[in-house]
């Protein structure tokens, strides 16, 4: 199971990435911790193991980008980690995420027939790019809902959790003190 949303990430990346290419976008969870960068480095024959299997010219621009730019490489690890926690705890996420990148290669296959097409096959060929790409956008437009509910949900947990220590100010104030005071013991 571990293996199939390894490999269910890997081919989702590039739909979530945009252009081709290694960078992956902007994660907005900031820097690594060094806990989780540890155990990417752990699993990183795991998953290198799977990249080279399933898409031999990714694994050879990864490994481009570990010669290159070390500290790069390992961001790219810490993404491709993140992923896969993803994919594992949202099926529908993973779902999506495929189908944008199928779309994404149907819609530059049909871009390469067209420039060699003649003026009535390419009407019919911008046709069919024209409802695969309002599909790639529907998706695209969902995965941005989904990611707003979270933050929503979010912001909904940090309001309340506010909210509670607000009505608990003494309380956290007094046990925050009883710390300090109790931790300061050295004998």
């Amino acid at each position: 199971m571990r293996i199939l949303v390894l490999l269910c990430c890997l081919v989702g990346l590039p739909a979530l990435a945009g252009p081709p290419g290694l960078a992956p976008p902007r994660d907005r969870r900031g820097p690594p911790t060094p806990e989780l960068l540890e155990e990417v480095k752990a699993r990183e024959v795991e998953i290198l193991a799977v990249v080279k299997e399933n898409d031999p010219g990714r694994y050879e621009l990864l490994m481009d980008v570990k010669e290159e730019d070390e500290k790069g490489y390992w961001r790219q690890m810490v993404h491709v980690a993140r992923m896969v926690e993803r994919f594992h705890g949202d099926p529908e996420f993973a779902k999506r995420s495929l189908d944008m990148r199928d779309l994404q290669k149907k819609i530059k296959a049909h871009v390469r027939l067209w420039e060699a097409a003649d003026e009535d096959e390419q009407k019919q060929l911008r046709q069919e790019m024209v409802a695969m790409t309002e599909t790639l956008f529907e998706l695209k437009q969902e995965e941005r809902r989904q990611r707003l509910t979270e933050l929503q949900d979010k912001i909904q947990k940090l309001e309340s959790d506010i909210e509670d220590r607000d009505q608990n100010k003494n309380a956290k104030i007094d046990e925050y003190l009883e710390s300090l005071v109790r931790g300061r013991v050295d004998l």
